[in-house]
């Protein structure tokens, strides 16, 4: 999904500008781990953009400073979700538990 479509539902969500910038980070961050697991092509730009969110942008988002003893429990939920859905699709045990596993994002927006 790109991002500007995300950015739109955030909006119609009523989310702070901050909230929205942090939810893209953390889309962003996720798509570019996963293409890493799955052996995509990175580009170094995206390399370059998800390294700085990592370490340094997420932290300075005010909505994340301002909440991020709620959001971290539940980031690192969303991240053993995605780790679980994984491991089942890559043992060729996907089903809709582990799809909605994979679906964990929504739970941080």
């Amino acid at each position: 999904m790109p991002a500007a479509i995300l950015r739109e539902n955030f909006k119609a969500l009523g989310l702070s500008q901050d909230a929205a910038d942090m939810l893209l980070q953390i889309w962003g961050a996720a798509q570019f781990f996963d293409d890493c697991a799955d052996g995509g092509r990175i580009k170094r730009a995206d390399l370059n953009r998800t390294l700085w969110d990592c370490l340094v942008g997420i932290q300075l988002n005010r909505f994340y400073a301002a909440n991020s003893a709620l959001l971290i429990p539940v980031i690192a939920t969303a991240i053993m979700k995605w780790q679980g859905s994984d491991t089942a699709e890559r043992r060729g045990a996907a089903d809709a538990r582990s799809y909605m596993w994979r679906a964990g994002f929504y739970d941080i927006v």
